[in-house]
């Protein structure tokens, strides 16, 4: 996308490169800070940068949370190898222990909201805009008589 600001474009090239940004430049940038509360009221749908993983899920968790009508999809494991009940038990306690990066971006559960709109953060299907960064909104779940979402 191109900036149509060809003074905000040079800044953010500026910035891109490395290069110190003089008083001016700092002061327009500084001038689009907002608070959280600022920012949550005036761009309700806006993309948000944080710098931790963990801040990321603790702001995720809590705007999906402040929805009443939402579905949490707990995932279904199944284990094939197992010889006993005590191996099954030590690989399911395994299992809840890893992180999303030895998962493959799998969480254990998943909260959907109808009409909110989320991001990708793994590539699924490239060739079909799948991809990781890909934003969409959300517009239906497809759900069991118990409310268990259904895989197609």
């Amino acid at each position: 996308m191109r900036q149509a600001n060809q003074q905000f474009s040079s800044i953010l090239t500026k910035i891109g490169n490395g290069e110190r940004l003089d008083e001016i430049e700092i002061s327009l940038i500084e001038s689009s800070f907002h608070s959280v509360e600022e920012a949550a009221t005036m761009f309700p749908q806006g993309i948000r940068l944080f710098n931790t993983n963990h801040a990321v899920t603790q702001y995720n968790n809590q705007i999906l949370n402040s929805y009443t009508e939402k579905i949490i999809s707990t995932a279904k494991d199944v284990y094939s190898g197992c010889t006993s009940k005590e191996q099954e038990t030590f690989v399911h306690q395994k299992l809840h222990k890893m992180s999303l990066i030895d998962t493959n971006g799998l969480p254990y559960q998943t909260t959907f909201v109808v009409n909110i709109y989320y991001m990708i953060t793994t590539n699924i299907d490239v060739s079909d805009g799948l991809a990781n960064g890909a934003v969409g909104k959300l517009v239906h779940v497809e759900t069991d008589n118990n409310g268990v979402v259904t895989i197609a």
